[in-house]
């Protein structure tokens, strides 16, 4: 959909030099963004990791002094919960 009815180009040097910064800037902005979405979701994946770690440590603890299934499982819910 145009909201011109022509095409608009730059047509001198000022109007060149301008589109050229302002690109720049756009796609500077752009590559932050997607370092910041990134870096989020490194960050939630090396939690994710760590809550793993820990919760197989629980789980072999609670399993080698043959704590009741019925008491794990409540455990590794309310850990889970609290993850969430």
């Amino acid at each position: 959909m145009r909201t011109m009815p022509t095409e608009v180009f730059p047509v001198n040097v000022a109007e060149r030099v301008y589109t050229i910064v302002f690109m720049f800037v756009a796609c500077s902005i752009f590559a932050v963004c997607i370092t910041k979405v990134t870096t989020m979701f490194n960050k939630i994946s090396e939690k994710r990791s760590v809550f793993s770690e820990g919760l197989a440590t629980l789980k072999s603890y609670m399993h080698s002094y043959h704590i009741s299934s019925g008491l794990q499982h409540r455990c590794v819910d309310y850990l889970e919960a609290l993850f969430v």
